[in-house]
């Protein structure tokens, strides 16, 4: 089932890894903390959020049947002349679909849940904070 922004702490619970269970439940605290934006707020003044609000919102999955299906797909790649194009389904990192083979050295390319397995401490300098969430809910 899937929840509404305000009332997704169910699926909270569904995060693999701790440290992202942390961020999770930090960000969902702070969007209940600073509310939907209504034209009140500067930024939000011509935008109305009451088209999209109410709409169930889930975490996208992509599982391993979802991938045999990924030849059904449009080719959108710009073929031997793309420099790098790096693909995601439902948020999820598609390595298929992917052309990695010309990164530069030193950078990588994976999950987020392979980085935390390879260097969790790596990933936690990062994960959380570059959004403005303490002024933006959706930031959060």
């Amino acid at each position: 089932m899937m929840e509404t922004p305000l009332k997704a702490r169910e699926s909270l619970s569904k995060a693999e890894f701790p440290l992202i269970q942390e961020v999770r439940e930090d960000n969902l605290k702070q969007f209940n903390a600073l509310g939907i934006p209504t034209p009140k707020n500067e930024a939000w003044k011509y935008t109305s959020t009451n088209s999209f609000i109410d709409i169930p919102f889930g975490l996208g999955t992509f599982s391993s049947a979802e991938s045999s299906s990924l030849d059904a797909l449009p080719c959108t790649s710009f073929g031997n002349k793309a420099g790098i194009q790096i693909s995601f389904i439902n948020g999820h990192f598609a390595p298929r679909l992917s052309s990695i083979d010309r990164l530069p050295a030193g950078v990588e390319v994976m999950s987020l849940g392979e980085a935390i397995k390879n260097d969790s401490k790596r990933v936690d300098g990062y994960l959380d904070k570059i959004s403005p969430k303490d002024r933006e809910p959706f930031a959060a």
